[in-house]
């Protein structure tokens, strides 16, 4: 499996842990609808049940409030509780037609429709109670009703009562009052039956109305006078009309009472009962479906556990696959990384032969693990090149000096240099003789670069400044490349003492034998005037002769060693330009070196670039995904730092090649110009060497003729005619001699003036 992954890309691997997870969450919401969906249409049912329920008790509601207004209806005649019981009737009627058309069965149906059949019944018969009430209410308080023939009647026997008492017919008086008593009773009791109907106050009130109209009669046949005889009779007849309409009033309360306590009320109760029925059965059927939703709840919620639990088991050995895949190689890249930045480089890079991005940076490793260790050893060759190095920041602070640098500090003879270490940090105004000088070639980076030279501490420095620049062509700092030429100025100095006098005694032996080669002139001149002194000229000719091989032989060893120096100086500076080549071509390919690693390097950083991209995504996706993407959030987190460390060592890397790169070309560039300065001295030594030699030659013909001079006086002794002829030649001799003098000296100071002019380049 890990082998298997390991082919992988690391954004393949964790779209598959993401597929794994994505597929386990489908199954997981998958069962979770199929049981939601379950519980809902449970639910549904328990909904529709629960409204069914909560409708029928708010019907039984207001069943009870229907009889409640009905009652009151019956004992107040009030429009107010009329308007109710029908608002009622019409709420209990739509409420029984919802239930109907919702009914869950047959049994649920017909119940159903018996209620709303029993409402329209007590609807039927609240019509019925309002004929009675309105009837009742008619004998009542009707033009004929008892609330106006009772007080007529009454004040028909109040006028007869002051009439007979004003008449003095006391006993009639005395006998109308007890009439009106009786029709008072009855009003009383008529009264009270209309506050509580019973037969009992039926009776009485018929009793005392039958009084009243017993006593009116015997009144009226005992009267003689007309008017209150008529008087009574009218009474009478009032009373008659009272008792017809209390026979009205209390038929129709009796009818009233017995509809609403009878038939209403059994239909009332008939309708409580069922509703009741309805509601109890609807309740145990709720029960029965709560113990049912709540067995599927918990299957459910046992289903969804175990789910669940395989799921994120699943997951998790998915994460833990998949991470162990790839924290294991990020690892061991870490580790790699860790050793390279140790500068350790010997070991071997494990997984190169993986896929994806991983496998990419495992093999861009190992190539870096090989870049990295040639960088330590390019670093390690600048340190020790022979070339001093120092590095300035932008504020001329010294921030870097190799070994060659710290050597030349240390050989100066100066308190403020004497410990290397010491001097970084500080400005390199603070020990050089003139500041502002510095200052000034420093910080005017626009006229570098900048070559001179300077003495301090009894060491003689060849100095060359450049700047450095970053991408963007920034000046970030200063280089200043040191090179030690105490040596190369004392050898110039010795070679300029010798070189002068050797043409100094060049000089003076062409003198000496330009002299030498007039006074042969002049022997010659005086053997030919002469002939008798021929022995004490030969002689005296011997002697110059002598004299002028001894010159000649003087004149010949100091150009045997002229040369001999110039060769050796010719040699050196061949062997200084066969040096300077190959320092040059080490150097060029340092600078390849560097330059291939810096690709490398910015491959790198481009990689880790990418990862960081792609952890980056990869934190996105896991917060996505919430608890489910934790653990991918610190996969994600931890190759994110690893490609943050990436960046950081590459970086730095990157820095470091910079740096030796700008170094390596700076010492490419000076060995170049010291190649052409030793190739330039290479050439004027081999032409110091050529006249030299021509000087040689022009010396063994000196000596040679100088021989034959002294071979001619020899045998002047013996032969005045060799004489002659030796003299002549002696005079030829002598001119040519004179003229080898000449040269002589004009090639003794072409040499003076070349010497000061490569002394003069050497020093510059």
């Amino acid at each position: 499996m890990t082998a298997f992954l390991n082919r992988l890309s690391v954004g393949v691997r964790i779209l598959l842990g993401f597929a794994i997870v994505l597929a386990l969450l489908l199954t997981v919401a998958l069962l979770s609808y199929r049981d939601s969906a379950f519980i809902g249409r449970q639910l549904g049912i328990y909904q529709d049940t629960s409204s069914r329920t909560l409708l029928i008790s708010e019907v039984d509601s207001n069943v009870n409030r229907l009889r409640r207004n009905v009652y009151l209806f019956s004992s107040t005649a009030s429009d107010q509780y009329a308007t109710l019981v029908q608002t009622i009737l019409g709420q209990l009627k739509t409420d029984l037609n919802t239930l109907l058309s919702h009914a869950q069965d047959n049994n649920n149906r017909q119940d159903t429709q018996r209620l709303l059949d029993l409402v329209v019944s007590y609807e039927t018969q609240f019509g019925q109670l309002q004929t009675l009430i309105k009837a009742r209410d008619k004998a009542s308080m009707g033009g004929d009703g008892l609330t106006v023939v009772g007080p007529r009647a009454l004040g028909l026997l109040s006028s007869m009562v002051d009439k007979a008492a004003a008449n003095g017919d006391f006993q009639t008086a005395v006998a109308v009052a007890r009439a009106e008593e009786a029709l008072m009773m009855a009003r009383v009791a008529a009264a009270t039956f209309m506050s509580k109907p019973s037969a009992e106050l039926v009776t009485k009130t018929k009793d005392y109305i039958t009084l009243f109209v017993q006593r009116s009669t015997q009144i009226r046949e005992t009267l003689t006078d007309a008017s209150l005889r008529d008087q009574a009779l009218a009474a009478e007849k009032e009373a008659r009309t009272y008792q017809a309409a209390f026979d009205v009033l209390s038929k129709a309360a009796f009818d009233a009472e017995t509809l609403v306590m009878g038939p209403m009320a059994r239909d009332a109760n008939a309708f409580g009962e069922l509703a009741r029925q309805i509601k109890d059965t609807q309740n145990s059927g709720l029960a029965t479906l709560r113990e049912q939703i709540q067995a599927s709840v918990a299957e459910v919620k046992t289903m969804g556990s175990v789910v669940s639990a395989v799921a994120v088991l699943l997951a998790l050995l998915a994460a833990f696959v998949i991470a162990r895949s790839l924290t294991q190689p990020i690892r061991r890249l870490t580790q790699a990384m860790e050793a390279i930045s140790r500068g350790e480089a010997r070991f071997t890079v494990e997984g190169t032969q993986d896929g994806g991005e991983l496998g990419t940076m495992a093999r861009g490793l190992d190539a870096l693990r090989g870049t990295v260790a040639d960088a330590f050893r390019l670093n390690q060759m600048v340190d020790i090149l022979p070339t001093a190095v120092m590095l300035c920041d932008p504020e001329m602070k010294i921030s870097y000096l190799n070994e060659a640098t710290r050597d030349i500090f240390r050989a100066m003879n100066h308190p403020r240099v004497s410990n290397p270490d010491a001097v970084i940090g500080q400005k390199v105004t603070h020990f050089h003789a003139n500041p502002e000088f510095v200052d000034k070639i420093l910080t005017q980076t626009d006229k570098l670069p900048y070559r001179g030279k300077f003495s301090m501490g009894g060491v003689t420095i060849e100095n060359e400044v450049k700047a450095i620049r970053d991408r963007r062509g920034q000046v970030i700092g200063t280089m200043l490349a040191w090179k030690d030429v105490t040596e190369y100025v004392r050898l110039s100095e010795d070679f300029e003492g010798t070189v002068k006098a050797v043409v100094g005694v060049v000089g003076a032996a062409a003198t000496e034998l330009q002299a030498s080669s007039r006074a042969m002139a002049e022997t010659s001149d005086q053997t030919g005037e002469r002939s008798t002194a021929v022995a004490a000229a030969a002689e005296q000719a011997a002697v110059n002769v002598q004299t002028v091989a001894s010159a000649t032989e003087e004149l010949s060893a100091s150009i045997t060693e002229i040369s001999r120096q110039v060769q050796e100086s010719a040699r050196i500076a061949s062997d200084a330009v066969v040096e300077a080549r190959r320092t040059d071509e080490m150097v060029q390919g340092l600078a390849d070196a560097a330059q291939r690693i810096g690709e490398v390097v910015s491959l790198i950083t481009d990689i880790a670039s990418q990862t960081n991209l792609l952890a980056l995504n990869a934190t996105i996706e896991a917060a996505r995904a919430g608890e489910m993407g934790k653990g991918f959030a610190v996969v994600a987190g931890e190759v994110k730092t690893l490609a943050n460390q990436t960046a950081r060592a590459t970086d730095e890397i990157g820095t470091q090649i910079a740096g030796i790169q700008t170094e390596t070309r700076r010492a490419v560039d000076a060995i170049q110009s010291i190649g052409g300065t030793i190739s330039r001295i290479n050439q004027i030594t081999s032409g110091i060497a050529a006249a030299v030699e021509e000087q040689g030659a022009a010396t063994r013909e000196i000596a040679r003729n100088v021989e034959q001079a002294s071979q001619g006086t020899t045998e002047v002794t013996t032969s005045i005619q060799i004489v002659n002829e030796g003299a002549q030649e002696t005079r030829h001799s002598a001119q040519q001699v004179e003229g080898a003098a000449a040269e002589l000296a004009q090639q003794a100071g072409e040499l003076g003036m070349r010497v000061e002019e490569f002394l003069r380049k050497m020093r510059q």
